[in-house]
């Protein structure tokens, strides 16, 4: 067994398998992605159990991104030679505070998106049932835990197989690392939020949000670690 373990070490340090890890955790990726596919295709779960549990991924990818602020070195080498001088004062700023920046503004926003997730379901309602703001998960606790582990499972795998073993902290900087949830999240929820004005005229766009989702997830994940391969 220890030989078969030293062997699939040597190969992730291979220099002609530099991209395993991205691989492998692309793979978790998608397979944790799949979950919501089953979810709408076997158990009937509607446009907003899918909008909330994007939303509690979001706020994994805003936690596991805090180890993340605390690996990256103190330092400002890492920043372009050719930026502004307005945007080096910013990026210059010491790890303690971008991490308190960090912690002040993530909930906030994860707040909003709160919010508007259940406005936007809201008025879905009311044009059949009510005009009341639940503000509730609308998720069972079992269910909700499992998604929680899954998510957490794909994004630490992530941050081990690509952020800590190829060293990519040594290859940023804390105020570009602050905003690394922002550069990933962004996309996946505009198309989420795009597809939502249209998903009440037809019935099978909940698997479209879905899929443009993974889409868009995926291909921000390979352009995160990409672009810090040499």
């Amino acid at each position: 067994p220890s030989g078969f373990f030293i062997s699939v070490k040597s190969l992730c340090y291979n220099q002609n398998m530099k991209y395993l890890s991205l691989i492998l955790s692309s793979a978790i990726l998608l397979a944790v992605n799949a979950i919501p596919v089953y979810g709408v295709l076997f158990l009937g779960w509607d446009i907003f159990t899918i909008m909330m549990i994007f939303w509690i991924e979001t706020v994994v990818i805003g936690i596991v991104n805090i180890p993340k602020i605390l690996m990256v070195p103190d330092v400002s080498k890492n920043i372009p030679e050719d930026a502004s001088e307005d945007y080096k004062k910013f990026a210059s700023a010491p790890r303690s505070v971008v991490l308190v920046l960090y912690i002040l503004i993530f909930p906030c926003l994860m707040f909003i998106f709160y919010i508007l997730i259940h406005l936007i379901n809201a008025g879905e309602l009311s044009e059949t049932r009510d005009t009341n703001v639940d503000l509730s998960l609308g998720i069972p606790l079992n269910q909700l835990a499992f998604f929680v582990a899954s998510f957490f499972i794909s994004h630490l795998s992530s941050f081990y197989l690509n952020f800590y073993r190829k060293k990519e902290y040594l290859k940023t900087y804390p105020y570009s690392q602050m905003w690394g949830p922002v550069l990933r999240i962004f996309p996946f929820w505009f198309a989420i939020f795009i597809s939502m004005a249209f998903f009440n005229k037809a019935g099978g766009l909940v698997l479209v949000v879905i899929i443009l989702k993974i889409i868009f997830d995926l291909g921000m994940h390979i352009y995160e670690h990409t672009k810090k391969i040499k």
